[in-house]
């Protein structure tokens, strides 16, 4: 059974990810920056998600579990491939913001997935 509702919300929150993440990486010109505010951002998006899962406990991920077995894992495999397969072109012939853009697709992906494949515990 897909759960449309936890798979949404994990997407939300990876797209949010990602476009601070762009933002800090498009606007910020020194490497020391970069960090200090992408370590900023995570610690403030681990925040948001961290009161608002206090809220509605039926997203919290430890009171979820699979439908499927071995969802994340089969996605991770498949997020392996893409990676080795469009690794050379996506690394050196992309712009670093797209680079970051692929990165974290490619990290959500087994995410999103799998939130769509699970139940409450």
């Amino acid at each position: 059974m897909i759960d449309w509702k936890y798979g949404g919300y994990v997407l939300g929150c990876w797209l949010i990810m990602t476009l601070a993440a762009s933002w800090v990486i498009f606007f910020s010109t020194s490497l020391i920056i970069k960090l200090i505010l992408l370590g900023i951002e995570i610690a403030f998006l681990t925040f948001l998600t961290s009161s608002f899962e206090r809220k509605h406990p039926t997203l919290r991920e430890k009171n979820r579990r699979p439908t499927l077995p071995y969802v994340k894992l089969i996605t991770f495999v498949i997020v392996l491939v893409v990676l080795f397969m469009a690794g050379d072109y996506v690394f050196n012939k992309l712009s670093p913001l797209l680079n970051l853009v692929f990165v974290f697709s490619l990290c959500s992906f087994p995410q999103v997935i799998s939130g769509l494949f699970s139940t409450v515990k």
